[in-house]
């Protein structure tokens, strides 16, 4: 006899901050059942973030002053003393992210990346993934950008290097660059090239 697919009121793909954040609230919904689907690990697109790449925003410790970190997720926690950095790195960020699923004790499937979504009928979702077939009646997307981006934005981007296919700053050896871009990535990238002794020049609209 055919197993039957796992059912849910709620399914979240995407176990990022996006993902585990809104997790932490339909935990608190009684008697809601749920699950995160994550293709890859915990806090996968912080973990591909570049090596140098460390959060603008600073985090610290305030709760004893009733304020909570600035980069947590969950209001008892802290970045800042979890990763022990008032900046962190994506790496360490996404094992603090690890901590509050741990601590929280969230449904969290890892591994699982989803290759279809279909519409069985007026209420239900059908997701076909690498560990089955899982139902819903809500469907949450939290795969956010970074893992995939959009790779053609304008004509001539592919002689491009995208910021979310960097790994090290320390791989890249020409002059002079230009950067494509004023927002937090293109700042970003900037900076490290500037401290790696490069040529930089900004362009934005």
């Amino acid at each position: 006899m055919k197993k039957p697919s796992p059912y849910f009121d709620v399914i979240v793909v995407g176990a990022g901050a996006a993902g585990i954040g809104i997790a932490l609230m339909l935990q608190k919904i009684p008697g809601l059942s749920f699950t995160v689907l994550e293709s890859g690990s915990i806090g996968e697109s912080f973990r591909r973030w570049p090596k140098q790449t460390r959060f603008i925003t600073p985090s610290f410790h305030s709760n004893p002053y009733g304020l909570v970190d600035l980069n947590a997720i969950e209001e008892h926690s802290s970045p800042a003393l979890f990763c022990q950095s008032e900046h962190p790195c994506g790496e360490h960020y996404a094992e603090y992210l690890k901590a509050v699923v741990s601590n929280e004790y969230l449904p969290v499937v890892q591994h699982c990346r989803v290759d279809n979504v279909l519409k069985e009928n007026r209420d239900n979702f059908v997701l076909k993934t690498q560990q089955g077939v899982f139902r819903s009646q809500y469907l949450i997307w939290a795969t956010g950008e970074f893992q995939f981006p959009d790779l053609a934005p304008f004509p001539g981007a592919e002689h491009a290097i995208h910021y979310a296919n960097i790994s090290d700053w320390s791989d890249f050896n020409a002059e002079a660059y230009t950067v494509i871009g004023g927002y937090e990535s293109a700042i970003d990238a900037s900076i490290n090239l500037l401290a790696s002794g490069h040529h930089v020049r900004v362009l934005m609209k």
